[in-house]
């Protein structure tokens, strides 16, 4: 049963109520092989999931480094009152932990650490129990569980954002994450860019306002490390 929002006044959303809604999008379409595991598109995951929940919030957490040089990722997505916590190892094609990661190798590890994370709130949840499809008896397509008009999805290199809105939710996740993760480090900012040039080439030839949003972002955070470094020097 809902509960009341303190602060508004409007029914909160609960637990079960979200894990309802993402757990019955079938993702296998969006579900890539590698190595024997299956990972989801983080690009897409980050759309479907503001597409039904706009106010969710996702933050890269503090890094663990362990004795022998490997790395684990954490992250944390909210949306309201709700909150999962997940972690990764930094891992290699073989899925092995990395000793000594470099830049690209973290970036790209913590877009699956958040993707790891969703389906705790039930977004792709089958794919990492090994199951092959969803669980729930009323297993709805993504595009009709959005409450977004629907058009024909623009495909590129296997990219697939199907519509402005899913494009708004993706550029805004990386913005988030280039605010939260790499404000400090321009070599991990420029990484970050260059681990995702594909996806940002497929906005910029499909939603040119949307790129241009998130170019002019990027530049600003570029600019605010190259001043701090200046003053700092």
């Amino acid at each position: 049963m809902s509960t009341k929002n303190d602060t508004s006044g409007d029914i909160a959303i609960t637990a079960s109520e979200v894990w309802n809604v993402l757990s019955a999008i079938d993702c296998t379409e969006h579900a890539q092989e590698k190595n024997g595991l299956t990972f989801l598109s983080w690009a897409w995951a980050w759309g479907i999931l503001m597409s039904k929940y706009p106010q969710a919030i996702h933050t890269t957490l503090d890094d663990t480094r362990e004795p022998d040089g490997t790395v684990t990722v954490w992250c944390e997505v909210r949306i309201d009152h709700l909150s999962h916590k997940m972690w990764l190892p930094v891992m290699d094609y073989r899925n092995k932990a990395i000793a000594h990661p470099d830049a690209r190798a973290i970036s790209d590890n913590r877009m699956r650490c958040m993707t790891k994370c969703l389906a705790l709130f039930g977004l792709g949840h089958y794919i990492y129990a090994g199951e092959d499809i969803p669980s729930s008896a009323n297993v709805v397509k993504a595009e009709e569980a959005a409450p977004i008009k629907v058009v024909p999805p623009v495909k590129s290199d296997g990219i697939d954002i199907p519509d402005a809105e899913t494009a708004n939710g993706v550029i805004k996740f990386m913005i988030d994450t280039a605010n939260s993760m790499h404000s400090s480090d321009l070599e991990s900012l420029l990484g970050f860019w260059r681990s995702n040039e594909d996806l940002i080439a497929h906005i910029k030839a499909n939603y040119p306002q949307q790129y241009s949003e998130l170019a002019t972002a990027f530049k600003i955070i570029k600019d605010e490390i190259n001043n701090r470094h200046g003053d700092a020097a």
